[in-house]
């Protein structure tokens, strides 16, 4: 038993329509949550394409890297500060 169950244990009985409601406020956080990992792991796969797009350019074109470098920061800082339950 979780420590919200335990907390909700005591303030409502089984099946009351305030314990409906904190279980559908659970799954929307838990959803939530999901979500924000889903766009974290997103957000390190695009700086991971500009990285390798970056590598490609430079050194086998010869060509200067113009946009990779502001996507891979913004990209990062992103990942790692929109999810802050993780």
């Amino acid at each position: 038993m979780t420590i919200l169950q335990r907390t909700w244990a005591h303030t409502a009985g089984p099946g009351s329509k305030v314990d409906v409601h904190r279980w559908t406020l659970h799954r929307v956080v838990c959803w939530l949550s999901t979500l924000g990992g889903i766009v974290a792991i997103c957000l390190l796969l695009v700086a991971l394409a500009a990285v390798c797009h970056l590598v490609f350019v430079r050194y086998v074109l010869g060509a200067s890297a113009i946009w990779q470098h502001e996507t891979v920061n913004f990209s990062l800082i992103g990942a790692t500060s929109e999810h802050p339950t993780s």
